[in-house]
């Protein structure tokens, strides 16, 4: 998972990576392509979530972008993970929940094509853990899928109604 969402830094990478059947050259791996949420990533304390937001837009998203695109993505991310009544709220301060709601975001900023996950429910109990899925189910269809709805449209109703169906 390393290495498919740009976090290998280190060492030498050797081998091809196939997807439907097609070797994928590795620039196509750039940061942003593929999310990957860790079970727990540090996060700086002293930042609030929209300063925290701003920070990995400015680090993961290419300088063409404009600043109010940036703004205009950190206020639509905030508020659909439900985080809007903590936007000025120091990251020490926020829950478990909230802080792996954070996690999530940053990850989503970039707007990747695809998203895994190294078991972000860790630690969380079983209301904060449905939450959570509740939540991330929510931005998958309006946040994540949204910015490639063209390229969607037919399979997203299909992807929609099977994963709307997952309990």
């Amino acid at each position: 998972m390393n290495i498919l969402s740009g976090k290998k830094t280190e060492g030498e990478i050797n081998g091809q990576l196939q997807f439907l059947s097609e070797g994928v050259p590795p620039e196509k791996l750039l940061p942003g392509v593929i999310a990957y949420i860790y079970n727990y990533s540090p996060l700086l304390g002293m930042l609030t979530i929209k300063e925290t937001l701003y920070f990995a837009a400015k680090n993961r998203l290419h300088n063409s972008i404009s600043d109010h695109e940036v703004d205009s993505r950190i206020v639509t991310l905030i508020s659909e993970l439900e985080l809007h009544r903590f936007t000025n709220s120091y990251v020490d301060s926020l829950t478990l929940l909230q802080k792996k709601l954070v996690i999530l975001g940053i990850e989503l900023i970039s707007g990747p094509k695809f998203l895994f996950g190294d078991n972000p429910l860790e630690g969380l109990d079983e209301c904060n853990a449905y939450e959570y899925m509740s939540i991330l189910r929510k931005v998958i269809f309006s946040f994540f899928l949204f910015q490639k709805k063209k390229t969607f449209k037919k399979p997203f109703k299909v992807i929609r109604a099977k994963y709307s169906q997952i309990n």
